[in-house]
């Protein structure tokens, strides 16, 4: 009797054990509290959709692609009207983000063109100038001359160019000292000193149809740090990328007949110049005085199979980057 209470007593006290162990984790901790997620939905009001995210309590939402509204210009996204900040701002519940929104003829004057309209005149800065890729039933297709420039970074710190516009006029950002730019699409013509001064601008697109880079175009772009110039393109004007510090590397076609004089003066970190062409085709370009960087420049030569011969070659990846021929 004695040996059959101290199996039973045994046997519950494994039990306990056992059900001690399922409340908690092996080692011991308490797991049986679980993360709570809550559900931020995002209101376009007008515009294009956004997806709901899940974000932990207490966490920060990340700030979505912002939306797009023709017409208009996106202002950022407000909790009961009131301007949410992503940066700070926590979510404690399931809540829904409404999109803001400006119209753009509050922003922009604008003029017809060939295509669509030209932005012509800023009527209000903004913290972030988003350029609206239609206005008034329009494609916005064109930024006209001096149409930005010098604005002043203490009101606005970007300028954001939508993928329709493709020209861009004399000195439209000239001396936009410390905005930010960003041209989402390709531009196929461009005015004398478009973005001279523009020191933050870090990249841009030139397209298939520019035939000059014109006087003064990229001058004291001081940021931009690679440059393909497009096969249309014939003459490089004077001055065209002066004093473009961080320019490390250009592509260029044998059409580039004519380098005018400081074109690529003062651009101190060129170091390699991708060339679709022979080396006997370059030697033949017209590179007048003022490009000594560019004439120092290691020459890589395009080939699209790996070389047999000896020398500096190069090629495209399927992702279109730019890989030399080992």
């Amino acid at each position: 009797m004695k040996r059959s209470r101290s199996f039973i007593i045994v046997t519950l006290a494994f039990a306990a054990l056992l059900l001690l162990c399922s409340c908690g984790g092996g080692d011991g901790t308490d797991t049986s509290a679980q993360v709570v997620y809550y559900t931020v939905e995002f209101d376009p009001n007008g515009g294009s959709e956004v997806p709901a995210i899940k974000v932990v309590k207490s966490g920060l939402a990340a700030e979505p692609s912002a939306p797009v509204r023709d017409g208009y210009i996106f202002d950022g996204w407000a909790l009961n009207g009131v301007d949410w900040k992503f940066s700070t701002d926590k979510v404690e519940g399931n809540i829904t983000l409404t999109a803001k929104w400006i119209d753009a003829q509050a922003v922009y004057n604008y003029a017809p063109v060939d295509g669509g309209i030209s932005i012509t005149e800023i009527k209000r800065e903004l913290d972030i100038m988003r350029i609206p890729s239609r206005m008034s039933g329009m494609t916005v297709v064109a930024i006209g001359e001096g149409a930005f420039e010098d604005t002043s970074s203490e009101s606005v710190t970007e300028i954001i160019v939508p993928d329709t516009v493709t020209s861009i006029g004399k000195n439209a950002f000239a001396n936009c000292a410390g905005v930010s730019i960003t041209v989402e699409g390709s531009v196929t013509s461009l005015g004398d000193g478009a973005f001279k001064g523009c020191d933050v601008l870090m990249s841009i697109t030139l397209g298939e149809g520019l035939t000059s880079v014109p006087y003064e175009a990229f001058s004291g772009c001081t940021a931009l740090e690679a440059i393909r110039i497009p096969e249309s393109v014939t003459v490089i004007c004077e001055n065209a990328f002066e004093e473009c510090e961080a320019l490390s590397s250009v592509m260029l076609h044998s059409t580039a007949a004519v380098i005018e004089d400081a074109a690529f003066r003062f651009c101190e970190a060129l170091e390699t110049v991708y060339y679709y062409g022979t080396e006997e085709s370059f030697a033949a370009t017209s590179i007048a005085s003022g490009n000594d960087s560019l004439k120092e420049a290691e020459l890589y030569l395009y080939s699209e199979t790996e070389p047999d011969e000896a020398g500096s070659f190069w090629y495209l990846d399927s992702k279109g980057r730019v890989r030399i021929w080992k």
